[in-house]
């Protein structure tokens, strides 16, 4: 379905007109996880516990993911269903029988995915040469974390870095910043942890 960055997806959060499946790649951790929990947003916070779905790739099968899925959300239009470490399900260091329906469940799902569910993957970089990753590519709106491209993608990633430590910016900072960096990823990780450590003692910066 193409590729998108952070700062456009969480402006489809916003609207609320998300796409039903969202695959969340990059080298950038952090930042995948938190926008990953943005998702939740799309669901009132007084109903999220019967409507948002949490799961890790290491302790859970693709089919328990599925059926997560296929479940319509309650007292809500949508049911959000996150999976951080997906590529433990996507790609299993363990084939089996159990594995090997569970993979042609899932790319019969992708063709067709209920209205009521946005599925988000979070994961590694996946085996390209897969049949699973191909279909999942094809279908799926794709994130890549840690790649800048925008002044505004640069500012995104201030905020969210300093909300991590527990800490406010000002937005004046985080657009002096933004604008002086600009879209270098590499350049504006490495004046945030000196910023960091330079205000250590302090709550809010300004």
């Amino acid at each position: 379905m193409g590729v998108c960055t952070p700062t456009a997806i969480l402006k489809q959060i916003e609207s609320g007109a998300l796409a039903p499946i969202y695959l969340l790649l990059g080298d950038d951790e952090q930042e995948k996880v938190e926008l990953a929990s943005e998702f939740e947003r799309a669901v009132d916070e007084g109903i999220r516990v019967f409507n948002v779905d949490r799961f890790h790739g290491s302790d859970v099968s693709l089919g328990t993911i599925l059926d997560a899925s296929r479940t319509l959300p309650m007292m809500a239009p949508k049911r959000i269903v996150i999976t951080l470490r997906a590529e433990g399900v996507l790609q299993p260091k363990r084939e089996s029988k159990a594995t090997a329906r569970d993979a042609e469940a899932f790319m019969e799902f992708v063709k067709s995915p209920p209205e009521h569910v946005t599925l988000v993957l979070v994961s590694t970089e996946l085996d390209q040469r897969r049949r699973l990753t191909k279909r999942l590519l094809a279908v799926a709106t794709v994130v890549r974390c840690g790649q800048l491209e925008t002044v505004a993608d640069a500012q995104h990633l201030i905020r969210s870095r300093v909300k991590a430590v527990d800490k406010r910016i000002e937005d004046r900072a985080v657009r002096l910043l933004g604008e002086r960096v600009g879209p270098d990823s590499r350049k504006l990780r490495d004046e945030l942890d000196r910023l960091l450590l330079y205000c250590s003692e302090t709550e809010e910066i300004t």
